[in-house]
């Protein structure tokens, strides 16, 4: 877990967001607030895609000569490709979310 100012966050893998979920009341609200367990094989499929991802990102960045580091590509259309790489990770992680 890591402080970033009033909030706190976990690792994308980590099983502490799912007791973090269960420590804050909920009432009435219709999206979901509970997290799934991962298996370990589920969590290394998870990182793959989010490592594939940024490795494609700092690609793109690399093509446009921008800071890898920094929120902005070198052209509209790497921008584009950047918003769409971070689609199909999004699309691929409820994947392996929704499989377990």
């Amino acid at each position: 877990m890591q402080e970033e100012g009033s909030r706190q966050t976990y690792d994308s893998t980590s099983d502490a967001r799912v007791q973090a979920s269960l420590d804050v009341p909920v009432d009435n609200n219709i999206l979901a607030h509970n997290y799934t367990v991962l298996t370990p094989e589920q969590k290394a499929q998870m990182r793959a895609l989010k490592d594939k991802g940024l490795e494609l990102i700092k690609l793109l960045h690399e093509i446009g000569g921008t800071d890898p580091t920094g929120p902005r590509q070198g052209s509209v259309e790497l921008s584009v490709s950047q918003t769409k790489v971070r689609e199909a990770i999004m699309w691929g992680v409820s994947h392996v979310v929704q499989s377990a």
